[in-house]
Order: structure tokens, then C-alpha cells, then sequence
């Protein structure tokens, strides 16, 4: 009976020991990784030679490379110069000043931008994107003349409280082109359209007088698929012709 005892006594003894050794080895591992390792800031995923790194990128992770970037404001908005595989570190080497995207770069060949500000009720602007092509009408006193045909929407300002809205560091241009579905500060005032325009549209835009109320005609997408837009001139319903008499030359507007 005692050598029983003696024998469970030695079992939990030893099961001790081997637990004790195991705790020891496992603290002992985890003080040498923390002694030969170091926070740094890795790659979250495989990342290719021109990527521009985000929030998305960046991983907080130990390392044992030496000479990594810490700081991670230092690789935000950097273009990598080298290929990345998961779990790399970040070297000043490895990266470059990503290019900058100037809103000059996106005007296209031929073009300039031009803003106009129509009323709200002129067009819904939840439901415009860019590349849609628009021809702007202007209804006066005079009647209804066109200002400008064929015009490309490059995106619309949009607003909140009466101050653009930014579109989180995505790129100027994509800023513009933000979804426009906030309320103006003014009862009639609508949201600034960034146009493309060609240069000769821009002096009839400019002077659209205040009390002219402007239109916008939206071409359909079938119109773009085919390379032709359809055409909104009116047909003509007067004509001018030229009376002479004598020395004197006038103009008249008679009815068709």
C-alpha cells in the first residue's frame, strides 16, 4: 500500500517537472523572440513595384529585419519602387513619391473646363456620372438659344453646408466626380457642374445673362454607344432677308 503512494507521488512529480520544463521553454522562446525581434510595420499582403501604399497595406507585426520604417505617416501616399511579398518590411529604399494627379492631366485633348451652376430643378444631379455628354439651352427674353452642344461632364462639386466635401485622399478628379446628393445653403441654387468644353463654348457660357433660365440636355448612353448624338436644333420657323432701298440696307425677320 505504501509503495503505491510512493509510486502516484512520483507520477505527479514527474508530470509536474515535465509541465514546469514545457512553461519554461515556451517563456523562454517568447523572451528570445521579443529579445531578436522588433515592432515594425509590414506588408498585409503581396504588393507589386508601383503601388501606392494605404491603411490597407500596412500590417503592425514583429520583425526581425533591421532597418524597417516605424513611423507609418512616413508610408502613407508612397509608391513602392520593389516588389512586396507578405510579412516585408518597408525600407526607405523601397519607396518613391507616388506622382501627383493634377486635374490639368484629366482635361481631355481639345478641351477646357468650365464650371456652370444651373438651378436644381435643371437636371437631377444624384443621377449624373462623368463622361455623360450634356448640350446646355439658355431661355431668355430672346427666346431659346443653344450656349453649348456636345459638352462632357467631368463631375460635379458636390456640397455639404455650402463647403466641398473631400473624397478621402482618393485623387482630385475623383473628388469632382463624387456622387452630388447633399442639400445647397441656397433655395434655388444648384450644384457646380464641371464641364469639358471646347474653346469656343466658353464666352457663350460666360455670358449667360442672370435672368436667363438654363437648361441641360442629357444624351443617352445608346446615343455614345452608336458615336452619334442626336441633334436638338429647332427647326427654322422664321428667316432673315435684306431689304434694299436706294442706299439703305435692312434686315427683316419674316415667318416661313
Amino acid at each position: 500500500m505504501k509503495q503505491k503512494r510512493m509510486t502516484g507521488r512520483a507520477s505527479a512529480l514527474v508530470a509536474v517537472f515535465v509541465i514546469t520544463g514545457i512553461l519554461v521553454l515556451v517563456l523562454g522562446a517568447r523572451q528570445v523572440y521579443r529579445l531578436t525581434t522588433s515592432p515594425a510595420w509590414v506588408a498585409s499582403s503581396d504588393l507589386e513595384a508601383g503601388h501606392v501604399i494605404t491603411a490597407e497595406s500596412l500590417k503592425r507585426a514583429r520583425s526581425g529585419d533591421d532597418g524597417g520604417i516605424e513611423n507609418p505617416r512616413a508610408l502613407l501616399g508612397k509608391q513602392l519602387e520593389v516588389d512586396k511579398e507578405k510579412g516585408d518590411v518597408f525600407r526607405p529604399a523601397d519607396l518613391t513619391t507616388a506622382p501627383k494627379s493634377w486635374l490639368s492631366a484629366k482635361v481631355p485633348e481639345g478641351r477646357v473646363l468650365y464650371t456652370l451652376t444651373p438651378k436644381q430643378t435643371a437636371i437631377p444631379h444624384s443621377q449624373i456620372r462623368y463622361g455623360d455628354r450634356l448640350d446646355i439651352l439658355a431661355r431668355g427674353r430672346g427666346g431659346v438659344r443653344t450656349v453649348a452642344s456636345d459638352v462632357l461632364l467631368m463631375g460635379a462639386l458636390a456640397q455639404n453646408n455650402g463647403a466641398p466635401t473631400s473624397a478621402r485622399g482618393r485623387g482630385m478628379l475623383t473628388a469632382l466626380a463624387a456622387q452630388p446628393g447633399s442639400k445647397s445653403s441656397g433655395e434655388n441654387q444648384g450644384i457646380p457642374l464641371v464641364l469639358a468644353v471646347r474653346p469656343g463654348d466658353i464666352y457663350p457660357l460666360a455670358g449667360i445673362g442672370q435672368r436667363e433660365e438654363i437648361s441641360i440636355v442629357l444624351h443617352g448612353e445608346a446615343e455614345l454607344a452608336a458615336g452619334e448624338l442626336l441633334k436638338i436644333a429647332p427647326s427654322a420657323t422664321h428667316r432673315q432677308i435684306e431689304v434694299v432701298s436706294g442706299l439703305e440696307r435692312t434686315k427683316k425677320v419674316v415667318r416661313n
